[in-house]
């Protein structure tokens, strides 16, 4: 991509024909800025050309997320190209991930999960099938897998019974914040020189974190119709929505109206189970479910995620940011 001239204005008459190719300029053009004294009309030049391949990086961009939503941030995204899953990761199965789980969240009621996981099937041309799956309980209604799910059935603890287990409880603590917590402890144990622990730790209190409306009110409806501890749910970690920022990202979910933001814990648990999917120049995973504040008093806009940072790590980013080094999570209500 041309780069902007304006940053070096006043070095283009001394540049290297390297420095004039970086930026999109041959060989002729470096002689000629440099003999007639053209700088300024090869700096227009080039702004000329910026423009042009942004305009239609926009119009390849905006191609990328037909959800419907027209909104002030829908095109609110950077310009990739854009990182992904590592190569080779294959999604862990969730019995596989309530196996990991259980390792750490004694006490919970995992007695469910097959069943749970008995009641998906997918597609395909040759007709309806378990597709890794097995079939639903004879009198169960199945339910069908969506497309969208990248990830697999990710599984993690409802927020109430994890909150039960936490023995000193702060005041005002809501239950994602006391599950928060109690997974922070458990990665502490895993991770003991990735930071858990430290700050993480102490900005897990609700004047720093809260559930987004949309996730909170999604995961009571599912929860009350679930059986035991645990939910089952396919999901999304990122590449559907990558580059975009987590407020664009939250209104395609709207406008998708299936894809609901993924909280920071149920992201975490999946991190937990599924480390391979975090490595180095791999996507990070981005939290819309949840919302963060950078310290107290000063508003709820960021959101948190899960990255590689020498191991799995921790960090929160504004809502109106964008990169291609990121992407919304989502769990995707089955059709």
């Amino acid at each position: 991509m041309v780069k902007p001239w304006k940053k070096i204005d006043g070095d283009v008459l001394g540049s290297t024909n390297a420095a004039i190719s970086d930026a999109g300029g041959t060989e002729d053009h470096a002689t000629w800025i440099r003999k007639e004294d053209h700088a300024a009309r090869f700096i227009a030049w080039a702004n000329e050309q910026m423009a042009a391949e942004t305009a239609q990086q926009e119009v390849e961009r905006v191609a990328t997320m037909d959800s419907g939503y027209a909104g002030p941030f829908a095109n609110e995204r950077s310009i990739g190209p854009y990182r992904t899953y590592p190569a080779g990761w294959q999604p862990k199965s969730a019995l596989d991930r309530a196996a990991i789980l259980k390792l750490h969240f004694r006490g919970l009621d995992f007695s469910h999960v097959e069943a749970l996981v008995e009641r998906y099937y997918v597609r395909d041309g040759s007709g309806e099938h378990g597709g890794g799956y097995r079939g639903a309980a004879k009198g169960t209604r199945k339910i069908l897998l969506p497309g969208d799910m990248d990830s697999g059935l990710i599984v993690f603890p409802k927020l109430e019974y994890v909150a039960a287990l936490v023995k000193k409880q702060p005041t005002g603590w809501k239950p994602i914040n006391l599950a928060m917590g109690y997974l922070v402890d458990v990665l502490k144990e895993i991770y003991p020189s990735s930071g858990f622990g430290g700050k993480a730790k102490r900005k897990i209190g609700p004047e720093y974190e809260k559930l987004l409306g949309v996730t909170e009110r999604a995961l009571l409806a599912i929860g009350a119709k679930t059986p035991g501890d645990i939910l089952v749910l396919p999901a999304q970690t990122g590449t559907l929505f990558a580059g975009y920022s987590v407020r664009s990202s939250r209104g395609h979910m709207s406008a998708l109206t299936r894809h609901i933001p993924l909280h920071d814990f149920g992201a975490g648990c999946f991190a937990l189970t599924d480390p391979e999917r975090f490595t180095f120049k791999a996507l990070s995973m981005e939290c819309p479910g949840t919302e963060r504040s950078p310290r107290e008093g000063a508003g709820f806009n960021r959101s948190p995620g899960w990255d590689f940072n020498g191991g799995l790590g921790f960090y929160s980013i504004r809502i109106d940011d964008v990169g291609s080094n990121g992407g919304s999570a989502s769990f995707v209500l089955p059709e």
